[in-house]
Parts: structure tokens; C-alpha cells; sequence
């Protein structure tokens, strides 16, 4: 006997997808189908490290060949895919919204055990595209799980206008300095405090590098270098 499926309410306290950061360096990328959102996807991509892209589609349209032209990573293929395509590759996503292309290539993938997006078919889906945008290492995202990326989209242009450059330039310095903590639960409790500090708050509203620099060098910083509280007269030092 099937055990009893749970209530709408309860399936909807739970979601289906995990937010992670899916690391791209060294990764190979297949993008089957030429759709009217491949464009923006391969846009996307080239934004990420990925050690090379592909796609194949039955026929290469002039604003796919010219933004792939920007990126020597990117080879165009016009044919139909194939399974061996799919074997090449780490990651897949689905750009025709031919049904009988998105199952095939759902088969393939699980065969070959390869994470695929398949456009406005979450059921096939591994993973789930998200609305983003980037303030330099900063990456923001909103995703709905396929459910409503029209409001994603809205909701992310909304947090776009309102996250401003300053972010990106204390997330660039901070970048770059935080190398001189060892990793620990040292350095992560110091950065904690430094980021919630209202100071450096008000310096990233008026993107003040100056300000955010001298924050990050300054006695509250965790970078900054410790100095020994000298011992009291008549105490030996060690």
C-alpha cells in the first residue's frame, strides 16, 4: 500500500530545492536548443567560469553567433544533440521546449548522471535557473524554484536598484585582506562583527573606499595586528 501523500500545506512548508553556488571552474557546459532564452543563457555563462561551453542546436541564429563570438570558450554545433554531447559534459541545460527533446535528454542525464535545467519543465529538473545580478565577487540571487521566475525577475531588479557600488568595493577590499586570518571560527566571528558595523555600513552607502579602507585597517578590524597588553610591573613575561 502507497503511503499516504502529504497535505498541499505541508508540501509547501518544505522546498524542493536547495540554494547552493554550484562552483563552474573547470566544468564543461551543454546547451541543447537555439529557443528564443537560449541567447540570455548563454549571456549568463559567459559571466561564469565554466572550462568551456557548447551548444548545439539544429540551427545557429546571428544573435547566438555573435554573442558566442565574444569567448573562445564557446563552440557551436548545429545538429540535433546527441547522447554522446550529453557524456562530454557536467552540466546541461535545455533550451528547444521540445518535450520529446527534454525527455530524451532527462534519460541521458540520468544515465550519465549529469545535472540538467530544462526550460518550463520543473519536473526534469536537477537544478533551477535564478534571477541574479553581481556587485564584483558579491553574487545576489532570488530563484522560485520554477515556479514564478516572472517574480523573481521583478523582485530582482528591485534589490539591484537598491544594493549600490559600494557593496562592490568592500567586498573587493574585503576580498583581498581577509587572506591574512587563518580560516577558522576566529575569522569568521571577526568578519561577522565587521560586516554588522554601522560605520562601515554608512561607508558602503557613499561607496567610500577611503572610508572602507581605513575600517578594514583600523583597531576595529579583524585584520588588524593585535598588539600584547604589556604585564604588570613585577610579573614575569613568558
Amino acid at each position: 500500500m502507497a503511503p499516504p501523500r502529504p497535505s498541499s500545506a505541508r508540501r509547501h512548508r518544505r522546498h524542493a530545492a536547495f540554494p547552493v553556488a554550484l562552483v563552474t571552474t573547470g566544468r564543461r557546459l551543454l546547451i541543447a536548443g537555439g529557443g528564443p532564452e537560449t541567447a540570455d543563457r548563454l549571456s549568463a555563462a559567459l559571466r561564469f567560469d565554466w572550462a568551456s561551453i557548447t551548444l548545439v542546436t539544429l540551427a545557429v541564429r546571428a544573435p547566438l553567433r555573435r554573442i558566442a563570438s565574444r569567448d573562445a570558450r564557446v563552440r557551436l554545433v548545429e545538429r540535433p544533440v546527441r547522447e554522446a554531447d550529453v557524456r562530454a559534459a557536467d552540466v546541461v541545460i535545455e533550451g528547444c521546449g521540445d518535450p520529446g527533446v527534454v525527455e530524451r535528454l532527462s534519460a541521458w542525464c540520468r544515465r550519465h548522471r549529469r545535472l540538467l535545467n530544462a526550460m518550463d519543465s520543473p519536473p526534469h529538473c536537477d537544478f533551477h535557473g535564478v534571477s541574479f545580478f553581481a556587485r564584483g565577487p558579491l553574487l545576489v540571487s532570488v530563484a522560485s524554484g520554477g515556479h514564478a521566475p516572472a517574480l523573481s525577475a521583478v523582485l530582482r531588479r528591485r534589490l539591484e536598484a537598491a544594493v549600490g557600488p559600494g557593496w562592490q568595493t568592500a567586498a573587493c577590499l574585503m576580498a583581498a585582506a581577509r587572506g591574512r586570518l587563518p580560516s577558522g571560527p576566529v575569522r569568521r566571528s571577526r568578519m561577522k562583527a565587521l560586516a554588522a558595523d554601522a560605520d562601515l555600513m554608512a561607508a558602503i552607502a557613499r561607496n567610500d573606499r577611503r572610508a572602507i579602507r581605513a575600517l578594514l585597517a583600523g583597531p576595529r578590524s579583524p585584520f588588524a595586528t593585535r598588539k600584547r597588553r604589556p604585564a604588570p610591573a613585577g610579573e614575569k613575561t613568558r
